[in-house]
């Protein structure tokens, strides 16, 4: 097995994959105040949306996604929260302008500036 370019703790315990949410992002939430559905739920679009890259065959780059297009019910799978939570989140995050929705596309507002 090649670990050639892996991570790993201090103590080197493999930190295997891992997601690229940069710290500007993940300092404002950690300043803010969120209710734990919320917290699930951004989270859990962050993971999905900015921190997976998407292939641009097109151009052979790779970007973050921003827009996470998959029904409510993936999102209760994925937190453990039910509908009508993951609705009231949703809700909050988007008064906010951390998130703005159309439908079942949630898309994730990387300018935090913009954040309330």
């Amino acid at each position: 097995m090649n670990n050639e370019g892996s991570m790993s703790y201090p103590d080197g315990t493999p930190v295997g994959r891992y997601s690229a949410i940069g710290n500007d992002v993940l300092e404002k939430i950690a300043d803010i105040e969120l209710t734990r559905e919320e917290r699930k739920v951004l989270v859990r679009i962050m993971r999905d949306t900015i921190g997976y890259p998407d292939d641009q065959r097109w151009s052979g780059e790779r970007v973050r996604r921003i827009t996470y297009d998959e029904p409510i019910e993936r999102l209760e799978e994925k937190t453990g929260l039910s509908q009508p939570e993951i609705v009231t989140a949703l809700d909050n995050l988007g008064k906010r302008w951390i998130i703005t929705r159309d439908g079942d596309k949630i898309t994730f507002n990387y300018k935090i500036e913009e954040w309330v």
